[in-house]
């Protein structure tokens, strides 16, 4: 914002929030916050977590994703892994697949940078 007129602009009760984070590509929404930081932890933590392809043999599309177990309790579906491995599913290939640590950050942020997403269900509908 470089002058006080587009400071009056974004300042007024008519503002919509939604457009701010988007031309910007600065800063992450708290969804997109919450998505980033759930799948670092899954990729620096959760190394024994198994693929579809590693449970059989099906040639199926969805082959190169992570298995997601079965849940009985509202706490598990709540949890870190089981979010997690939702999230990681959806992310696009060429993210889900870099080998390096940070070179998946710095990708994931970039995504994450350009979608703005405000809602998981938002995520969840890519």
């Amino acid at each position: 914002m470089s002058t006080l007129a587009e400071f009056q602009i974004y300042n007024t009760y008519q503002c919509n929030w939604f457009n701010l984070f988007t031309p910007l590509h600065l800063i992450l929404t708290l969804t997109s916050l919450y998505i980033y930081e759930t799948l670092c932890f899954m990729i620096k933590h959760c190394h024994n977590l198994k693929y579809r392809f590693e449970i059989h043999e099906h040639n199926t599309r969805s082959k190169n994703d992570l298995y997601q177990q079965y849940c009985n309790t509202s706490n598990y579906q709540k949890s870190v892994l089981n979010m997690g491995t939702k999230l990681f599913n959806k992310l696009p290939s060429q993210t889900k697949h870099l080998d390096n640590y940070n070179k998946f950050k710095k990708e994931l942020k970039n995504f994450l940078l350009v979608n703005s997403f405000y809602t998981i269900a938002e995520f969840f509908s890519l």
